[in-house]
């Protein structure tokens, strides 16, 4: 029953320095340009809408954390980044894409280096006529600054529910309302709409608590199932 689908190709940082590599050779096909077009191609031909998220995996280290201490490295970093997301942005373009990911999860670059943030909106603007967002983290999103030049609010919706090994419904739900409760009223406050631009729940124990810990856990099919409806109930 899936009305849209999320293409994501793929770029890469070394931790802590300051390039992005992406539409090599030895990516996956699913990882480059010619991949990612062709996949936006066969969800249109399938009467699929397409969001366009190209994302950064950071060797070592989580994009979150990626940064850096000198005004240089900055402005290499920007002009690297700049060129993988308006690359993909052409592409967007291209093929009518109807939404576009600008970036994901870049918690502390987006604190330090607003300025910029903005700047790269207007350049996609001036290429791409779909709308746009970016993909924050959970616990980054209501400091994002630049929310006002996007159409949606975006998400990465990783809350933290609950640590029990299976939770009851009605805690999930009731851990759902404080979370509902921000996101609405920044919502309201920019009049614009919230996106969760990703979620998802493992099938294993504590599956709706800190998901980046979990690691060789049980299987628990029943924790995962209460957490999605949770989710979508919520």
């Amino acid at each position: 029953n899936a009305n849209w689908v999320a293409v994501i190709p793929y770029g890469f940082s070394p931790s802590n320095h300051p390039q992005v590599s992406f539409n090599s050779e030895r990516q996956w096909w699913g990882e480059r340009v010619d991949g990612a077009a062709e996949m936006v191609k066969l969800a249109h031909e399938n009467r699929y809408k397409v969001m366009l998220k190209p994302q950064v995996w950071i060797f070592r280290g989580w994009v979150g954390d990626y940064g850096f201490d000198t005004e240089k490295e900055w402005e290499v970093w920007e002009k690297s980044y700049e060129n993988f997301i308006i690359t993909f942005a052409r592409l967007a373009d291209s093929l009518e894409v109807e939404l576009f990911c600008l970036g994901t999860e870049y918690k502390r670059a987006t604190t330090e280096r607003p300025q910029y943030w903005s700047s790269l909106i207007d350049s996609i603007r001036q290429i791409y006529d779909g709308e746009i967002t970016y993909a924050a983290n959970w616990d980054e999103y209501e400091q994002i600054p630049f929310w006002d030049k996007l159409d949606f609010i975006g998400v990465d919706a990783y809350f933290p529910l609950s640590q029990e090994e299976t939770p009851e419904m009605s805690e999930l739900l009731l851990n759902w309302l404080p979370v509902k409760t921000r996101m609405k009223l920044l919502s309201d406050s920019l009049n614009k709409p919230v996106l969760l631009t990703e979620f998802g729940y493992r099938s294993v124990d504590k599956a709706a608590g800190n998901q980046w810990n979990l690691k060789s856990s049980p299987v628990n099919m029943e924790a995962q199932r209460r957490a999605y409806l949770a989710i979508f109930e919520s």
